[in-house]
């Protein structure tokens, strides 16, 4: 369940960030170059988006697997 609630913060985020670059770019490149379509190069994109990806797992099972290494009965009953 944590993974995929990671991975939807993590599209509607590449999404949004991708939208608003996007805009800023168009804008920039039209008013230096009269071309109002930015490049972008594909696989530089798609590893930015797996790196990101992959430290939201990973900032996220860490911390899942920390916190359920111990019995919840042992947790409460502990304070």
């Amino acid at each position: 369940m944590l993974r995929l609630e990671t991975l939807c913060a993590v599209l509607a985020s590449a999404v949004t960030g991708t939208v608003v670059a996007v805009v800023t770019l168009a804008a920039f490149g039209a008013g230096m170059t009269g071309s109002a379509v930015p490049y972008v190069p594909p696989v530089a994109y798609a590893l930015v988006i797996a790196a990101a990806t992959a430290l939201a797992l990973l900032a996220t099972a860490l911390p899942a697997r920390l916190a359920l290494r111990t019995r919840p009965a042992e947790a409460v009953s502990s304070t």
